[in-house]
């Protein structure tokens, strides 16, 4: 934690941070995307390594149709 703390990008242990949040965040806009959703890389300095909803799908998906009135756990 230290080599962090001392901004070591070199660092095992930030490599490996760097690595799985670009992997989530490609997941997410991959999931995001095939549901129609429209998004992109923030554009939020103050935001940054995170992704923007741009707005909902154009279609009915599993997503927008989810109601926890229909759902057998509540």
């Amino acid at each position: 934690m230290q080599t962090i703390a001392a901004k070591d990008i070199t660092a095992p242990t930030y490599v490996h941070f760097q690595v799985v949040r670009q992997g989530m965040l490609r997941v997410m806009t991959e999931i995001l995307t095939s549901e129609g959703f429209e998004v992109r890389d923030s554009t939020n300095d103050f935001a940054a390594f995170t992704i923007e909803v741009l707005g909902p799908p154009e279609r009915t998906s599993s997503w927008t149709t989810f109601s926890l009135a229909n759902d057998p756990m509540h």
